[in-house]
């Protein structure tokens, strides 16, 4: 299994964090709506960009949560991009407004260090699903174009098919086991042993 659980932890902690911070930054722009009477546009603008981004962080979660659970590559990809696209824009806007009030930057810091450590390790997820699904492909296709590959296989599901007939798990067949040599190794045993049979034995037969 290739799934990272600091990462799925990462993205568990954030998601507890983002409705904090919704709280917070959403309440915090409705006060200055109502204090300030300067700059109204960018504060109506500021929290239109919040109520989309939250829709938004929620799907994002969302595919790197799954995509990391089930080890898809669509998911991943979809996280990175509404991280990248999205999700950083949707952050860096209200940290580059002008007022601001002294418990917004914390949570605008703590924000990005979430953002920056999901993005590395996202990547580095991915990384390894492509790595272990490759790996699982050649395992898969190796019989059909290594040759040297299918003869060993080949080989060894005749040995395999030989046993089960020796072990009595599969009927001997004339047309698909060897020809006659398959109880050789169990017969030349049963000739070595010489065990002598008892006369109570031999009564009871």
């Amino acid at each position: 299994m290739s799934s990272s659980l600091s990462f799925q932890m990462l993205l568990y902690y954030h998601f507890f964090f983002n409705i904090l911070y919704l709280a917070v930054i959403f309440t915090t722009l409705i006060y200055k709506l109502w204090i300030f009477k300067f700059d109204i546009i960018v504060i109506i603008a500021l929290i239109i960009g919040v109520l989309i981004w939250f829709p938004v962080e929620m799907a994002r979660l969302n595919f790197g949560y799954k995509g990391n659970i089930n080890e898809t590559f669509p998911e991943l990809i979809a996280f990175i991009i509404f991280t990248i696209f999205f999700i950083i824009p949707f952050s860096v806007v209200p940290y580059i407004q002008g007022l601001k009030f002294p418990h917004e930057n914390p949570l605008y810091y703590i924000n990005f260090i979430f953002i920056i450590c999901e993005l590395v390790l996202g990547f580095v997820v991915m990384c390894r699903f492509m790595n272990t699904q490759s790996a699982a492909f050649y395992l898969r296709t190796a019989p059909l174009i290594d040759r040297i590959f299918k003869l060993k296989y080949q080989k060894n599901s005749e040995v395999k098919s030989s046993r089960e007939v020796e072990l009595g798990l599969r009927k001997f067949d004339k047309m698909h086991d060897a020809a006659g040599d398959t109880f050789d190794d169990s017969d030349a045993m049963r000739e070595s042993e010489n065990i002598p049979v008892s006369g109570a034995a031999k009564k009871e037969l």
